[in-house]
């Protein structure tokens, strides 16, 4: 330890002494003086952790831990926090290099003590060893891909034989004239139990296209409102077979936008199908477009079953649903808004909701008109390295 010139001093860090001394974590007090930063102190710990004696520490610049790894960007940050005599503090993850040269992942904890003039005197620092952390986030990492990878080759070997299966009861039902009453009515609910599967096996597709980044983005000059022509006429069949209104407010006809045509309309579709499903008989959804200064916004709203106060905050998260939509159809994904929340949300737009169980629910979702150039895959990776199973 250095010694302590001024009696002032010496009182004010005899109490840091004693704390560091006891603390289970790697603990350093730096002098910083003239914009020169040097250990005054290690605590025993830090010894056992880094491999540098007391005598090597002291006096010594903290950067002999600087391993690199670290862009310059992140320790302008740091120091910026720290030299704020309205801050005065940073924590965050960093490498660090032992004297070996081997390297080790730290909680750095940084609290600056000021003096009168509101000037950096010294900084406490903890360093708290996270390297049996990091290998178990590594090892659920991979568990992580590995699901996803058998998920993917999975619903690719499904793909094909439903394909199959579908082709051959669409040819019975078609083609077939005299089949009974009943072997009809067997078929088509076999038809449609075919049609949920395909859905599944196609919502679990994207979602490990968006895992693992794969997701295409084919941006093109589209119309919003013919898009969601489309996607209401394709799910006319269901508003009718659940006897609900579906009703277009196409206010802002000649709204353009360039982005992915499949993309916005997978995103329409999935917004429109839990509206129409989670409906009551004769009940109605209505689907808006109107045009903002930068965006343009959809809105699809419902009169249907809603959804519980208790479920909303996890209403996007992956393969929830809501216990009251459960009950009232036992088959679903939970996919379905996820989807839509991460395209969104990768072309630089914001997803929204209100509602209440009973009475319905209003979903809203904002979309530039000039969205994230050619970043669909990026933006959908980085999202999803925390998107967990």
């Amino acid at each position: 330890m250095n010694k302590i010139t001024s009696l002032e001093e010496e009182e004010k860090l005899q109490l840091f002494y004693k704390s560091f001394a006891s603390s289970p974590n790697s603990t350093v007090l730096v002098k910083y003086e003239q914009g020169k930063p040097k250990m005054l102190y290690v605590s025993p710990s830090f010894t056992k952790l880094y491999g540098y004696t007391e005598k090597e520490a002291i006096g010594k610049n903290p950067n002999l831990l600087n391993s690199g790894q670290q862009d310059k960007k992140s320790y302008q940050f740091m120091w910026s926090q720290i030299l704020d005599p309205k801050i005065g503090y940073w924590t965050g993850e960093v490498v660090n290099k032992k004297k070996n040269g081997s390297l080790v992942p730290v909680i750095l904890t940084i609290n600056t003590i000021f003096d009168k003039n509101h000037q950096a005197e010294y900084f406490a620092a903890s360093h708290v060893d996270i390297t049996e952390r990091k290998a178990q986030e590594e090892k659920l990492q991979e568990i992580d891909r590995m699901k996803t990878e058998f998920l993917s080759v999975a619903a690719h070997q499904l793909r094909t034989p439903l394909g199959s299966i579908r082709w051959s009861l669409e040819m019975l039902l078609e083609d077939v004239k005299d089949l009974p009453k009943t072997a009809k009515e067997t078929i088509a609910s076999i038809y449609q139990r075919n049609k949920d599967l395909i859905e599944l096996v196609n919502d679990l597709l994207n979602v490990t296209r968006i895992d693992q980044g794969r997701t295409s983005d084919k941006p093109e000059p589209t119309n919003i409102a013919n898009v969601i022509r489309q996607a209401c006429q394709e799910m006319a069949p269901l508003a009718e077979e659940r006897k609900v209104s579906l009703i277009q407010k196409l206010g802002a006809d000649q709204i353009e936008a360039n982005l992915d045509q499949t993309r916005l309309k997978q995103i329409i579709l999935n917004l429109l199908s839990n509206a129409i499903k989670y409906n009551h008989l004769q009940g109605e959804v209505e689907i808006g477009l109107d045009k903002e200064e930068h965006n343009f916004r959809v809105v699809v709203k419902d009169n249907g079953i809603g959804i519980p106060e208790r479920d909303q905050k996890n209403i996007f998260d992956k393969f929830y649903r809501a216990d009251n939509a459960r009950k009232s159809i036992t088959e679903g994904s939970g996919l379905g808004l996820f989807v839509v929340k991460q395209y969104v949300e990768a072309w630089g737009g914001k997803t929204s909701f209100s509602s209440k169980e009973g009475k319905g629910s209003n979903f809203v979702i904002h979309i530039p008109l000039k969205p994230k150039k050619n970043t669909l895959n990026q933006n959908l990776s980085s999202q999803s390295k925390s998107i967990k199973w």
